[in-house]
């Protein structure tokens, strides 16, 4: 499992579990940061996509990318209230996307 999102909205991190866990899962897991000592409860359900291998949100927090190696670009929207992710889309971009990132304006990716 990889951490590798700077979410802007508090308490909220993403994970991307690349290839299956120990509980037989593969994709995006939302996690609540508890403010006073850090520690992070998973929130479910696990959002299901394989082959994970970054994760990108904007400073606008309304979205989240994950990058599947083999799909594209999936695309995410995020629920400011709960932190869950409904998929909305992918966009193919050639097999093996192996990083990314969005610039500080959240304009280009």
């Amino acid at each position: 499992m990889t951490f590798s999102v700077n979410c802007p909205l508090p308490r909220l991190a993403y994970a991307a579990a690349h290839s299956v866990d120990d509980q037989g899962h593969s994709g995006v897991i939302t996690y609540r940061i508890d403010p006073t000592n850090g520690e992070l409860t998973e929130l479910l359900p696990r959002t299901r996509s394989d082959n994970i291998t970054w994760l990108a949100v904007p400073p606008s927090g309304d979205f989240l990318y994950a990058n599947d190696i083999y799909d594209g670009i999936v695309l995410f929207r995020i629920d400011k209230r709960t932190g869950s992710l409904s998929k909305i889309g992918v966009t193919p971009v050639g097999a093996l996307n192996s990083s990314g990132a969005i610039d500080p304006s959240g304009q280009f990716l």
